[in-house]
């Protein structure tokens, strides 16, 4: 009798494989994407574009939440593996560089999240975090072919329901502003500061102002800042020292400090007057959005000129214009 050869199968094959640990990285920085994105959309939906520079104007910051969005859903659908990896890698890259500036500024939120207040150095380490994770589990034996064409109809969906809705919402946002008659339109509690219209007419913040009484006699400089501003940090201690030892000038203007919420007290920062400058505050009970630090000259409570992106060297500018 001839024996028959029976072959034996392989039974590891058919076993369900277990979850790879690229998946969990791609899922967890997907859905922390789509988050900072939700967060970021909400603000720009709701609010004034806070901050300065590039990076601060509105069409960028509609654009990264967009790419934010796109991103996070190629994670979560595990879309074009190896390539999408590669953008994430140095998304996040771009991300570590981005909050170390801030933490280094002395910045007391990274806004990655919007409004909610985050410190730097959490979001860095965060961020490293996440570098170091995509580093370790790279998206090794993809087939090229990925994932399958209803996957991508279905992500390429969502992210046109979520990013043209969204998109149009944030870019026609219209912030409310202040009236000549320093009232706030409708109410509104967020308010755009624009002292480029208001040369030539009442300085509408005075009633807004803890020492607005001071404000409206004689010549003086009001400067807006915040406490967390770097420019601001460098600026106000350099006019300061100018002002003390110009003591010629004490009865002729003073300048004054006024804070933008929210507050908090800058290095070398005295509550005491001096016969040559003062600090004050603007309401809380407003939500105010200007750039910092900038400043108006006031005569008799008229705004007379606006000055504007201080550096350290510009109190010698400020005092001239002044006299």
């Amino acid at each position: 009798m001839t024996a028959r050869s029976v072959p034996i199968r392989n039974n590891r094959a058919a076993e369900p494989a277990g979850v790879a640990p690229c998946d969990v990285v791609r899922v967890a920085l997907g859905a922390l994407l789509l988050i900072a994105a939700a967060f970021k959309a909400h603000e720009l939906m709701s609010g004034p574009v806070p901050g300065n520079g590039l990076f601060a104007r509105r069409p960028f910051l509609i654009a990264a939440v967009e790419f934010e969005v796109l991103l996070g859903l190629c994670l979560l659908c595990g879309l074009w593996p190896k390539a999408v990896w590669g953008v994430t890698l140095l998304c996040f890259a771009a991300f570590s560089c981005i909050t170390l500036y801030k933490l280094l500024s002395g910045q007391n939120s990274c806004g990655c999240f919007g409004r909610l207040t985050v410190n730097p150095r959490y979001t860095l380490m965060l961020d490293v975090a996440a570098l170091l994770t995509l580093a370790l589990f790279r998206p090794e034996n993809v087939g090229a072919t990925g994932r399958s064409r209803a996957q991508i109809i279905a992500c390429a969906t969502i992210a046109m329901a979520m990013g043209i809705p969204g998109g149009i919402a944030m870019g026609t946002y219209t912030p409310a502003i202040l009236s000549d008659k320093a009232d706030l339109n409708n109410g509104a509690s967020r308010v755009v500061l624009e002292p480029q219209r208001w040369i030539g007419k009442p300085f509408p913040l005075l009633k807004h102002i803890n020492i607005g009484p001071e404000l409206s006699r004689g010549k003086c400089l009001v400067l807006f800042y915040h406490y967390d501003c770097p420019e601001c940090r460098q600026v106000i201690p350099r006019l300061i020292e100018d002002l003390s030892g110009n003591s010629e000038t004490a009865n002729v203007y003073r300048v004054f400090f006024i804070e933008v919420p929210p507050y908090g007290v800058l290095p070398g920062q005295s509550s005491a007057k001096s016969r040559n400058h003062a600090f004050g505050r603007l309401s809380d009970r407003t939500e105010w959005f200007v750039q910092t630090p900038t400043a108006v000259v006031l005569r008799d409570g008229m705004v007379i000129d606006r000055l504007s992106e201080f550096t350290p060297a510009d109190a010698s500018r400020v005092l001239a214009v002044l006299q």
